[in-house]
């Protein structure tokens, strides 16, 4: 086989510079600030874990460890030469009214936080070793919605920069 010429390659379009979309996206998650629900539902998972690790049966399951992990690196528990153990100080409320307090706060995530009260509710019997099949948070959830807006910001910033005649595939 004799090497045959070929044709040149056509020249790659300029790199399309993303750093508008990330700004935009940025902009749309800051006006959205949820900071204090954020770490309020810090506190909620940690004080749900709480509520259901000594009641648990004591399997040696990653989860469980992990969850022990969690809350010793937030000061909530401790490791002792003897096993883990809860703090003496616990400064967290219960779980409910840490979650009666981001629902009054932020009303938008009602379908968030009743999928986040189920998930607690679950934790003993996951602890214990039960297997369930737990259902995704819906779709028309608050956080969703939330992505969806930043997303949207995003893509938006994204378009405006593109260049005109050069071929947008989504």
């Amino acid at each position: 086989l004799d090497p045959m010429p070929a044709a040149p390659l056509p020249a790659a379009p300029a790199p399309v510079d993303g750093e508008a979309a990330l700004e935009a996206a940025r902009a749309a998650d800051a006006a959205a600030d949820m900071t204090e629900a954020a770490l309020l539902l810090e506190g909620f998972t940690a004080s749900a874990a709480i509520a259901a690790l000594p009641a648990a049966p004591p399997l040696a399951t990653p989860y469980r460890r992990a969850l022990w992990r969690g809350l010793t690196e937030s000061g909530f528990a401790e490791e002792t030469p003897s096993g883990w153990r809860m703090a003496e100080d616990q400064p967290l409320p219960p779980p409910g009214e840490i979650w009666r307090s981001v629902l009054a706060e932020q009303p938008r995530l009602a379908l968030d936080m009743a999928w986040l009260a189920r998930a607690a509710e679950a934790l003993p019997a996951a602890l214990a070793g039960e297997s369930r099949a737990a259902a995704p948070p819906p779709p028309e959830a608050g956080a969703f919605a939330r992505l969806a807006t930043v997303m949207e910001a995003a893509i938006a910033a994204l378009v405006a920069a593109w260049p005109e005649g050069r071929p947008l595939r989504v």
